[in-house]
């Protein structure tokens, strides 16, 4: 899904998803690729309950506030988020929220998303572009979204090297891939984990 409002700066959502769909395109037994350009936020639920997917990949502009906005510049707050994937009758594996400030809609809607990738400040048109046609590339080829958004991330470091801290990922399912574990026994409550290769927050992959 796509917006570009017109009072908001440009963002390039038409060749970032040309470009994903190229990528997809080449594996077409394994990916269908369907693309919403223009979502409005009235359609925004209407259209997950109708396709379904697997993956949902939004491509568009975020606020500092942490919400969404649609190509009618209606905006969708974390709350509205959470209520909308709350009410979904069917799971989503990964949600990747290519937007500005979308770190906070990722771990509003952590709870019912194995994987959620979203940036944690503002992102160049560039860098979100480059970031997010590798993560698919690499995905093609590993069918692991933790391993394409690594490969993802070290891509965009060769390219724009300032940015690459900005885009996260949030895991919450899936803990054999963490090597560290930091949890407390005999508990049933919700546990932070972070992967042992990283322990600051700029290049944190964070498993709840």
């Amino acid at each position: 899904m796509a917006a570009a409002p017109d009072d908001k700066i440009y963002v390039n959502v038409i060749k970032e998803g040309r470009e994903i769909q190229q990528t997809l395109d080449a594996q077409r037994d394994k990916f269908e690729f369907i693309n919403r350009l223009g979502i409005t936020k009235n359609h925004f639920l209407d259209d997950l309950e109708r396709y379904k997917p697997n993956i949902l990949h939004f491509s568009g502009h975020g606020t500092e506030y942490a919400s969404l906005v649609f190509q009618d510049g209606d905006e969708l707050s974390s709350e509205q988020l959470d209520k909308t994937f709350q009410s979904l009758p069917f799971k989503i594996s990964l949600v990747f929220l290519n937007a500005c400030y979308s770190k906070k809609q990722a771990n509003t809607i952590s709870k019912y998303v194995d994987h959620i990738i979203g940036m944690k400040k503002d992102v160049s048109d560039d860098a979100a572009i480059i970031f997010s046609s590798q993560f698919y590339k690499s995905l093609l080829k590993k069918i692991d979204y933790k391993e394409a958004y690594e490969d993802a991330i070290a891509y965009l470091s060769y390219y724009l090297e300032s940015e690459l801290n900005i885009p996260k990922l949030i895991v919450t399912h899936g803990l054999k891939s963490i090597t560290k574990i930091i949890s407390q026994p005999n508990t049933l409550s919700t546990t932070t984990l972070i992967d042992s290769s990283s322990h600051n927050e700029e290049n944190e992959i964070i498993v709840q």
